[in-house]
């Protein structure tokens, strides 16, 4: 049988992951564990950020340590030539997909 897990910028009633006051919490439906601070998210967009929820809810559900998790968010900056800095510029990007 399957255990269903949601993301999303709200606290969920159930088991899942959201964020709230700026980090990045999971809760099993009755405690809440926080994940990182927001910023150590860095892909740009609240798309990314729901991405990030939703890989952050299949690790804890794996059994993935939250020490994991955190290094797996921090060291990852996107698919390369994806929203690149134009010209070094950090102003501009460029979409190369």
């Amino acid at each position: 049988t399957g255990k269903l897990v949601t993301f999303g910028m709200d606290r969920p009633a159930g088991a899942g992951t959201f964020i709230e006051n700026g980090r990045l919490y999971f809760t099993n439906g009755e405690r809440a564990t926080e994940l990182m601070p927001r910023e150590m998210v860095g892909l740009r967009g609240e798309h990314n950020l729901l991405n990030v929820l939703a890989a952050c809810a299949m690790a804890i559900s794996a059994g993935i340590p939250v020490e994991s998790i955190q290094a797996g968010v921090r060291d990852f900056y996107g698919v390369e030539h994806r929203l690149s800095p134009e010209n070094g510029d950090r102003k501009g990007f460029l979409n190369r997909a």
